[in-house]
């Protein structure tokens, strides 16, 4: 077996030191943020194991992998359109963080957000017609916003000077349930009604509360939650009308 002059340079300088017993980490492979295909077929997420964050396709068994972005640029938080023909994700690509939308095989063909502040977290409304993100100059001023794809026009959804993301919408799209960073409080799941704009806090807990998605019912809510017993995340469910949560953590969430 022949051995690449590379390798055979570093196995030669271990050895040559007497370290041949000793393993060192040099890499920091993240898989993050996986999104599945309506589908099912396989799902997309974002990796660094090409040196800065890209995107990826997984197919369902893991024995397809396609780098779907290559640009030299942080890209991430992928997420498919309902129709499993579009891709909306973040990326640097001109300095700061902005939304894109690509197809299947990597072709960026859209930007739909345009300003000089960090933009967080896309999600797709059921019927493909909307995205709902995060959007602000702080992390204070962050507020949720609403790309139309048709019109073209970016709606301002909330204005109350917290942390406003991670945000998904209802199955009937009448809904949005997010995360809010209180002041002196973790973030807490929040829905806000679109047609009154009027936000229900939805948990009330001491641990920190992750990405959110609702069920396919609309009956609950999906979300991570950092495991202060475990030292793990979990994952939760809390029902919308009652509040009652359900989760596999030992931490009972009140």
């Amino acid at each position: 077996m022949k051995i690449p002059i590379i390798l055979f340079f570093l196995l030669v300088l271990n050895v040559s030191f007497g370290q041949q017993n000793q393993i060192k980490k040099i890499t920091n492979i993240k898989d993050m943020y996986p999104y599945w295909m309506p589908d099912g077929s396989g799902f997309v997420f974002q990796s660094n194991r090409t040196g800065n964050w890209e995107i990826f396709y997984m197919n369902q068994n893991g024995k397809e992998i396609k780098q779907l972005t290559s640009n030299g640029f942080n890209n991430t938080t992928p997420t498919v359109s309902p129709d499993g023909k579009t891709i909306a994700f973040i990326s640097d690509l001109d300095g700061d963080t902005d939304i894109y939308l690509m197809d299947l095989k990597g072709n960026i063909f859209d930007k739909i957000t345009h300003n000089s502040f960090p933009d967080y977290h896309p999600a797709w409304s059921s019927d493909g017609k909307k995205i709902t993100y995060g959007s602000g100059p702080t992390d204070e001023e962050t507020e949720l916003f609403e790309f139309n794809i048709q019109s073209r026009k970016n709606s301002q959804l909330t204005s109350n000077d917290y942390f406003d993301s991670f945000s998904n919408y209802s199955p009937d799209g009448k809904k949005i349930v997010f995360i809010k960073w209180l002041p002196n409080e973790n973030g807490e799941l929040h829905i806000l009604d679109l047609a009154t704009k009027e936000e229900t806090r939805l948990t009330n807990s001491p641990v920190f509360e992750g990405h959110c998605v609702w069920s396919k019912s609309g009956k609950d809510v999906y979300y991570s939650f950092y495991n202060s017993v475990s030292k793990n995340w979990d994952i939760a469910k809390i029902n919308v009308e009652t509040k009652k949560n359900r989760h596999s953590g030992r931490f009972i969430i009140k």
